[in-house]
């Protein structure tokens, strides 16, 4: 596994020396994937002005902002997708890491493998780091989680996409994590910021 920028912040048991299936996190020396469908979806782009992102997202999805935010969801699936914006210091490695801490201490998920870490810039010198990783909860359904953890100038970004296993989902999140970019602000538009 290549060395990212998260390796410092993992807990040993998520760094690849020493992991087996038998603990309660694994590091798989592959990654399975169907690619999803063959009829992918129309995809749309939500364009936040007030905070400087887009992202690609299935045309036929919701779409709720607020302040904080945005949430995307699909009516059929239950698959979604969600930003939130931290205007507090932000460390993406640092954010990643507590993520898969807090997720495996959780009482409701009762095994989860990390897929794969590594770091994405989602713009000219700026910092992201990917998670993507599965886990079983309390109903015994798989689910996987892709996660993006990028900073700009003075703003920390979180965009979470998650889907059951039964969707074939990977290709289409993977498009909307890919998707995911800094746009200059225009300030004429929004003067308060």
């Amino acid at each position: 596994m290549k060395a990212t920028a998260l390796e410092p912040f993992l807990p040993a048991a998520l760094t690849p020396a020493g992991t087996t299936a038998d603990e309660r996190f694994r590091t798989p020396t592959t990654v399975e994937t169907d690619g999803g469908s063959s009829d992918e979806p129309e995809f749309a782009v939500y364009t936040d002005d007030r905070y400087g992102y887009r992202l690609a997202y299935p045309a036929d999805w919701s779409v709720e902002s607020d302040l904080s935010g945005v949430v995307l969801e699909s009516r059929r699936s239950g698959a979604g997708a969600a930003v939130f914006v931290e205007t507090t210091r932000f460390d993406p490695a640092a954010c990643a890491a507590t993520f898969l801490t807090e997720l495996a201490d959780d009482d409701h998920v009762h095994s989860l493998e990390l897929r794969s870490h590594r770091e994405r810039k989602p713009g000219d010198d700026h910092q992201g780091v990917v998670v993507d990783c599965t886990y079983v909860g309390d109903s015994g359904e798989r689910w996987w989680l892709s996660y993006l953890f990028a900073r700009d100038d003075r703003t920390g970004y979180t965009l979470g996409v998650d889907w059951n296993d039964t969707t074939g989902f990977e290709a289409t999140a993977e498009r909307i994590v890919a998707s995911f970019a800094f746009e200059p602000l225009d300030r004429s538009r929004n003067p308060t910021r």
